[in-house]
């Protein structure tokens, strides 16, 4: 499997549907600006989709919707990895070991942000979620990086919101995903914005400091807003 690809279904697996009736097709709708990229390894692994632009209502900004079509030969891999947007760890079935990280980047780079510091010394890395979402792909990658992280189901007062989200807030934690969905701290692809932002924190990893990861998991304690 091609690293764009991997990356790809990560993406539509945060942000992507699939829509018709009696014939499915997986489409995702994003920012022009943000489209380039998401084009940029459609093409790498020449992929056949459609792509159209609109403004919509009360947003400046332009919004491109991509939608693979029934003549792409991986259109079946992505209906396989939208089919169930709960139980990530379903994916583990598609996508091959080595490529996982390209996976959870395009996950990052649609479901994630990352909030640095005025000085840029300290930041906090998020995976967001739907309340029900199964995490298990995740927490096995960051326990196999010894990545300290924390989760929380969220339930706003009024019940009208609820979510789950991931935070890892040790530069160090930061600095090991960091390394694992950018190889070689190296862009080749992938959101620029998000890449610079992990690529401004600063301070070196230090690889003989072996950190416990904290697995606190507070489905029973809901924390509200």
């Amino acid at each position: 499997m091609q690293k764009e690809l991997a990356y790809l279904l990560g993406y539509f697996y945060a942000d992507g549907y699939l829509s018709g009736k009696k014939h499915k097709y997986p489409i995702i709708e994003i920012i022009r600006s943000d489209s380039e990229n998401i084009i940029y390894c459609l093409e790498k692994i020449d992929s056949k989709f459609t792509v159209s632009y609109r403004f919509r209502k009360n947003s400046k900004n332009e919004q491109a919707c991509i939608r693979l079509l029934s003549a792409d030969e991986n259109i079946e891999l992505f209906k396989d990895a939208l089919a169930d947007k709960v139980n990530m760890q379903s994916v583990s079935k598609i996508i091959d070991t080595d490529n996982l990280c390209y996976f959870l980047r395009g996950f990052f780079d649609g479901d994630g942000c990352i909030a640095i510091s005025k000085n840029k010394r300290k930041g906090r890395m998020y995976f967001y979620g739907s309340f029900e979402q199964k995490w298990e792909l995740v927490f096995d990658i960051l326990k196999n990086l010894e990545i300290k992280y924390t989760f929380q189901q969220i339930v706003r007062k009024n019940g009208s919101h609820k979510s789950t989200h991931i935070c890892i807030s040790n530069k160090h934690g930061i600095n090991l995903l960091y390394e694992y969905i950018y190889p070689n701290r190296t862009y080749d692809f992938g959101l620029l914005r998000k890449y610079e932002k992990l690529d401004s924190i600063k301070g070196s990893i230090k690889h003989k400091h072996v950190i416990t990861h904290s697995d606190v998991q507070i489905a029973s304690k809901l924390k509200t807003y």
